[in-house]
C-alpha cells in the first residue's frame, strides 16, 4: 500500500510539479506555493526549447489563438465547469502580462485537456491532465508504469491497468486537498521582466515559497521561486514555463497539447479488478506483477533468463530479487 500511495503522490506532483501554480491567494485553504519535490532538477535553458518547426507543429495540436482571450473565458462554460473551484474568481495583487493573465484565466474557468513533459533532475515523465469543474483525469507512466487517476464525486481513484488493481479514496470535492490544481499563476506573483527569445515570447514573475503571506510581503530571493511561462511568438500559445526554486532547483514543464474544451471523464469499468485497501497486503502475484512492471520486465525478459513468472511468485524475498537482479542484468536494464 505504501507504493501505492507514493505512486499516487507522484501521479498529483507530475501534475502540480511548480511552487508558483496555482490560483490561489494568501487567505486561500489551499497550498498552491508550497515547494514540490518534483522542482529539483538540473539548470536547463530557453535554449532546450523545442524548435521554431516542433513548436509549430505542437501548435497545430493546442487550442484555438483566442481561447487565450479573457474576454471569452466565460463563453465555454458549462453546467460542470461552472463547480470550479473559488481561484476562478481570484485577483491578481499585483500587475501581469497579458498573456499569462489570459492563459491563467482560461485554466481556472474553462473545461481543459494538456499534455506535457516534465523534466527534473534527469528524468522526464510524460503525463496528461484532464478537468471539467471538480473532476479530473490523469495519466502518467511512473518508473515504467502506467498509473491512471480519476477524481469524480469527490472520491480519488488511482487505477494500475497492468495489474487490474486500484485504490480508491474519499477527499471531498476540494481538489487542492489532495493537491490538484492547474498551472495558472498564483495570484501573488511579481511580475519581473518580458523578453523575447528563441522565438518565444517569455513572461517572468516571482512568487512566494510560503503558502500564507501577508499583504506587504517583500520578496527573499534565498527562499522564493521564480516561473518563466513562454508562449510561441506567432500564436500567443503557451509552450512552456520554467519553475526555479533556491531550495530544490528547477523543473521544466514543455506542453506538447493545451486545448480548452470539454473532456470525456468517465471511469472505466473495473469490475473483477482488485481493490487496495490501507492496511492489506498484496497478493504474491499481484505484487509481483507490480514489481516487474515497474522494473520493466517484460515476459520475454523473464524466459529470456530462464525463469518463469510463476517460479518468481514462489520464491523468497531473498531468492526473488536475486533473480529480479539477474534478469535486469540480462536484459541491459542496468
Amino acid at each position: 500500500m505504501k507504493r501505492m500511495t507514493a505512486l499516487l503522490a507522484a501521479l498529483i506532483i507530475t501534475c502540480t510539479a511548480f511552487a508558483a501554480c496555482g490560483g490561489d491567494d494568501s487567505s486561500s485553504k489551499g497550498d498552491s506555493s508550497k515547494p514540490s519535490a518534483s522542482q529539483a532538477a538540473d539548470e536547463s535553458s530557453l535554449e532546450d526549447a523545442p524548435s521554431d518547426e516542433s513548436n509549430s507543429e505542437a501548435s497545430e495540436n493546442n487550442s484555438d489563438p483566442s481561447s487565450t482571450d479573457p474576454s471569452s473565458a466565460d463563453e465555454s462554460k458549462t453546467e460542470d465547469s461552472s463547480k470550479a473551484d473559488e481561484s476562478s474568481t481570484a485577483e491578481y495583487k499585483n500587475e501581469i502580462g497579458e498573456l499569462t493573465k489570459a492563459f491563467s484565466e482560461n485554466l481556472r474557468t474553462k473545461p481543459y485537456t494538456m499534455e506535457f513533459e516534465i523534466s527534473a533532475n534527469t528524468t522526464t515523465v510524460s503525463g496528461k491532465m484532464s478537468r471539467d469543474g471538480n473532476k479530473v483525469k490523469m495519466k502518467a507512466n511512473l518508473g515504467g508504469l502506467d498509473v491512471d487517476a480519476y477524481v469524480i464525486d469527490g472520491k480519488v481513484y488511482m487505477l494500475l491497468p497492468s495489474v487490474k488493481a486500484y485504490t480508491v479514496n474519499d477527499n471531498g470535492n476540494d481538489l487542492k486537498n489532495i493537491g490538484v490544481n492547474d498551472y495558472s499563476l498564483d495570484t501573488r506573483a511579481e511580475y519581473r521582466s518580458t523578453e523575447e527569445k528563441d522565438g518565444y515570447i517569455c513572461e517572468t514573475y516571482a512568487v512566494p515559497a510560503a503558502k500564507n503571506t501577508p499583504a506587504d510581503y517583500k520578496f527573499d530571493e534565498k527562499i522564493d521561486n521564480i516561473v518563466t511561462y513562454c508562449y510561441d511568438k506567432s500564436t500567443k500559445k503557451p509552450v512552456k514555463m520554467i519553475g526555479k526554486s533556491p531550495i530544490t532547483g528547477e523543473t521544466t514543464i514543455k506542453f506538447t497539447k493545451v486545448e480548452f474544451d470539454i473532456p470525456e471523464i468517465v471511469m472505466p469499468d473495473i469490475t473483477g479488478w482488485t481493490e487496495i485497501k490501507e492496511g492489506e497486503k498484496l497478493d504474491p502475484s499481484t505484487q509481483m506483477k507490480l514489481t516487474i512492471t515497474s522494473l520493466g520486465i517484460t515476459d520475454e525478459m523473464i524466459q529470456k533468463s530462464g525463469y518463469t513468472f510463476d517460479q518468481l511468485v514462489k520464491m523468497t524475498t531473498r531468492e526473488s530479487s536475486e533473480a529480479l537482479l539477474k534478469i535486469m542484468k540480462d536484459n541491459g536494464l542496468r
